[in-house]
């Protein structure tokens, strides 16, 4: 599958990603694969960015907000580390039996989720789902796990580049606007930088302004992540 990995990890637009997860949910026989990013922030509602081939009949149940807060699955990832197996008893268990009775017809009847908690409130969620039940030999399945975990750590750092940062190619940081970043980067202040850079705190500012305008964010911390993607820093 390392071909396929390279693929996902290679994308260099959102449509080229999806269809890059959902080759490699059908090498398993999944019929459906979601890639969620997610990002908490203090006094905010919590942002959603998501792709994947969830079926058309489907799609408005299962971006429901209400119902995502209800869904057991969605509310185990929130903490847990390792790939979980879910199927109608999870769901019956968990008091949501009536979500599986509405999901089911679209195949949506057992499967695996696994979360990836990143730092600054980011979340990263990649379920795969189909009709017909997980391998009952235990290595098979444990097999199947590993993978879908490789592929997970593939698909976050795509996510994370495409969801956050629409450029594609990496724009052109002036010398003054790379060492800016760096520094700040590294939790220094925009005093420490201008005294660092022999700036003033309006120049780190300006170019602090301008790598913003050129990765096409709003805040610092995105076009940190930003240039990093792009090896920049």
């Amino acid at each position: 599958m390392l071909r396929e990995f390279q693929q996902v990890r290679e994308a260099t637009d959102i449509k080229a990603y999806e269809a890059a997860l959902v080759r490699c949910a059908n090498e398993w026989d999944f019929s459906t694969i979601s890639a969620i990013m997610m990002t908490e922030r203090a006094q905010e509602a919590p942002q959603f960015l998501s792709v994947g081939n969830t079926p058309d009949g489907y799609a408005d149940a299962f971006n429901d907000v209400e119902d995502a807060s209800r869904d057991p699955v969605l509310k185990r990832l929130r903490t847990l580390t390792m790939p979980m197996v879910w199927d109608q008893d999870t769901y019956t268990a968990g008091g949501a039996g009536d979500l599986w009775e509405r999901q089911a017809p679209f195949d949506y009847h057992t499967g695996v989720a696994m979360a990836l908690h990143l730092p600054n409130g980011k979340h990263f969620f990649l379920g795969v789902d189909r009709r017909a039940p997980l391998p009952t030999n235990t290595r098979r399945l444990n097999r199947m796990l590993a993978d879908l975990q490789m592929l997970a750590v593939y698909a976050q750092d795509s996510a994370q580049r495409l969801f956050e940062h629409p450029v594609r190619n990496p724009p052109s940081l002036s010398e003054q606007e790379r060492s800016v970043l760096f520094w700040l980067a590294r939790r220094k202040s925009v005093l420490t930088v201008s005294l660092m850079l022999s700036m003033t705190e309006v120049e780190v500012q300006l170019h602090v302004d301008r790598a913003l305008r050129k990765f096409k964010v709003d805040r610092l911390d995105a076009a940190i992540e930003a240039a990093r993607s792009f090896g920049l820093l």
